[in-house]
């Protein structure tokens, strides 16, 4: 991946996995629930939550009505930010060190 970046002119962001869950009275509330929330707790706007979970997340809905879930790839210095990127990355084991995500 460093490769065709590099080719490219691109640098790699580190990004992690993470899923949240939205709740409302039916799965239409529940999931634009969820993509706000995300996009509040993100900083980002609702179109590109929208973008990052079609590319390269999911959505699940749970087996009670109204219970979404999305799964989608954060910018790690996102989660630094928030201050849970410690968390993640030694929950998914990553290979993240000194801002460097190593993609070997």
């Amino acid at each position: 991946m460093k490769s065709i970046a590099k080719k490219l002119g691109i640098e790699v962001e580190p990004i992690a996995p993470l899923r949240i869950v939205g709740l409302g009275p039916n799965i239409n509330e529940a999931t634009k629930k969820v993509f706000e929330r995300t996009a509040k707790l993100f900083s980002m706007s609702y179109e590109e939550i929208l973008i990052r979970v079609i590319v390269s997340g999911a959505v699940e809905t749970g087996r009670l009505f109204g219970i979404v879930q999305i799964s989608l790839r954060v910018p790690i210095r996102i989660l630094e930010k928030l201050g849970i990127a410690d968390i993640v990355i030694e929950y998914y084991e990553l290979s993240y060190q000194n801002n460097h995500l190593s993609l070997e």
